[in-house]
């Protein structure tokens, strides 16, 4: 990998070779020289005032002018430097220095650091921040020491803006169980720990997510080319272990998978096969939005192309969810796409409730919803928010949860909810429709656990009957509304109106119709037989002015079931 790559939206910084461990070798890194050029094309179409002010001035006169500026004050500067108009206006060059930092603080800005064999990791993770704190100091430093030389004063208020990297990761070669195991993934570094400073805003090229993923029967590793331009990330997906190749311009999401999902200890993949292969920013588009299953291996493998209408956290998250439920249906589980909390009141009685639904639904609404209704609820513990699964262990049922985090709308959100978590949070293209947060709402040894079933719902946004809730007491119509899967798009997909999908789950279920439909049968008929309470909730999501009222009449309605 080069010692840096610029993008027109990101910077990637290799710090082991970069070599800015102080001012001066920040301000003679090529680095900087590129982002000086990239801003004097930037106030080309952006801001003609000062481009018709420094339309004649190359990029180096501009970083001798501020090496100068490092050493001497404003004064002495300007002297040397009677090519650069309006030195004499300080107002106008704080402006455009202002202006400068501002540009920079735009991109989303990674550095990599390499793992040194012999430190714990413990002392790694420790050299990760502080050399991350490090570089965030000099950029800090630069800024603060170019402004107040020009305009002569010290600031009366101090904002201590992120202005190094929005992420920081640690990497490290890591080796598969054998060498005949796909012998050429087996040199790529593997991200040990990262840091991210938080809140993060991403913005990408998408905005929703279309179409399903398809099933090819040819080995997409046999042919693609992974090179040193990947990284990846060895992630829990439940129980499943998933090694996460992603190009390194879609950083963005890659480094996000670490508040989605879990991601794996050193010591807990370092020479092992994972279950989960996925392949995020693939330059060859014929296997685009496919999954193969290697059965000598037993592992599922899946491709997203490096196109730019996938460039959308949704499609990573929804291809690691798809090889996930394709492999818990091989082991007869029944992949569930839903929500599932567990409620605990102050008198002590705990409910497990699960909601299911497909996109849009209204699942993790109304479980907001029912957060925050002043009740008698000491407290709830999200198991899943998007996606678990259903299993058999002797004769009871049980579920547990894939993901430590949620992947959700910001506008179908409590209002305040998600800036309450503001500081842990990551968001994608939050001045667009649909816009997202993906922040952790739980703990990995809490969703893996074996959780009963006390409720099972499927989320109706689209009808809106007298009562908020009605049980099934019939087995057969039941699974006919889970399996039907209807809804009313809500825009997070490219479906609109209302739509059917089987079992509510285009990832996986729809893709193994008639081996998920006798696990269907199964699993609801055990519950009914167990006397498990299944039923439809109308959450009206998608009704016209019900888009907080809805979620909160189906709140108050569980509320009062689960308290009977």
């Amino acid at each position: 990998m080069k010692n840096y790559t610029i993008t027109d939206r990101s910077v990637l910084l290799d710090l082991d070779k970069l070599y800015c461990n102080n001012e001066s070798q920040v301000l003679n890194s090529k680095a900087f020289y590129d982002m000086v050029v990239r801003f004097l094309k930037y106030l080309k179409k952006q801001d003609k005032i000062y481009y018709r002010a420094f339309r004649n001035i190359d990029a180096h006169t501009i970083v001798r002018f501020y090496k100068n500026l490092f050493v001497w004050n404003y004064q002495d500067v300007s002297q040397q430097f009677k090519d650069i108009p309006f030195l004499e206006d300080r107002i106008f060059m704080y402006r455009f220095t202002e202006n400068f930092y501002e540009f920079w603080r735009r991109f989303e800005r990674y550095a990599i650091f390499k793992y040194h064999t012999g430190y714990s990791n413990t002392t790694s993770a420790i050299a990760l921040i502080e050399d991350s704190m490090h570089f965030e100091s000099l950029i800090l430093r630069l800024y603060r020491s170019f402004a107040q030389k020009i305009i002569y004063r010290s600031f009366p208020v101090y904002r201590q803006l992120s202005s190094g990297v929005s992420a920081s990761l640690l990497i490290r070669p890591n080796n598969f169980t054998h060498k005949n195991f796909y012998p050429k993934l087996n040199k790529y570094q593997f991200i040990q720990s990262s840091l991210l400073n938080t809140p993060i805003m991403l913005y990408s090229h998408a905005n929703i997510r279309t179409g399903v993923y398809r099933e090819v029967f040819e080995n997409p590793l046999d042919t693609l080319k992974i090179n040193s331009d990947y990284f990846t990330y060895a992630i829990w997906v439940g129980n499943l272990l998933a090694y996460v190749y992603f190009h390194k311009s879609l950083m963005g999401h890659g480094i996000s998978l670490g508040n989605l999902f879990e991601p794996a200890r050193h010591e807990q993949y370092t020479g092992k096969k994972p279950n989960l292969i996925c392949v995020f920013g693939a330059k060859d588009e014929r296997f685009d939005g496919t999954y193969y299953k290697d059965t000598k291996n037993n592992l599922y493998i899946g491709t997203v192309s490096l196109n730019p209408k996938n460039d959308y956290f949704g499609y990573l998250k929804k291809m690691i969810l798809t090889l996930h439920n394709l492999y818990m249906i091989d082991e007869g589980s029944l992949p569930i796409h839903g929500a599932m909390v567990q409620i605990t009141f102050n008198n002590g009685k705990r409910k497990n409730v699960v909601i299911m639904g497909d996109s849009g639904a209204g699942k993790s609404e109304t479980l907001e919803a029912l957060r925050n209704i002043d009740a008698d609820i000491d407290h709830m513990r999200i198991v899943y928010d998007d996606m678990g699964v259903f299993k058999f262990k002797d004769d009871t049922l049980i579920s547990h949860g894939t993901e430590t985090g949620a992947f959700v709308r910001l506008d179908d959100l409590e209002a305040g909810y998600a800036y309450q978590n503001l500081d842990r949070s990551i968001f994608l293209n939050p001045n667009k429709t649909n816009a997202r947060v993906i922040l952790p709402v739980t703990y990995y040894d809490f969703i893996i656990a074996d959780h009963e079933i006390d409720l099972c719902l499927y989320a109706n946004n689209y009808e809106d009957p007298k009562e908020s809730i009605r049980l099934f007491n019939n087995v057969n119509v039941a699974i006919e509304v889970f399996t039907k899967g209807t809804r009313r798009a809500k825009g997070t997909t490219n479906e609109v109106g209302i739509t059917e999908t089987f079992f509510a789950n285009p990832f996986g279920p729809l893709q193994r119709k008639e081996h998920c439909g006798k696990l269907i049968h199964d699993y609801f008929n055990h519950m009914f037989n167990k006397h498990i309470p299944i039923g439809e909730i109308y959450t009206r999501l998608s009704i016209d002015g019900m888009r907080e009222k809805g979620p909160r009449m189906a709140a108050e309605s569980l509320l009062k079931l689960l308290k009977e």
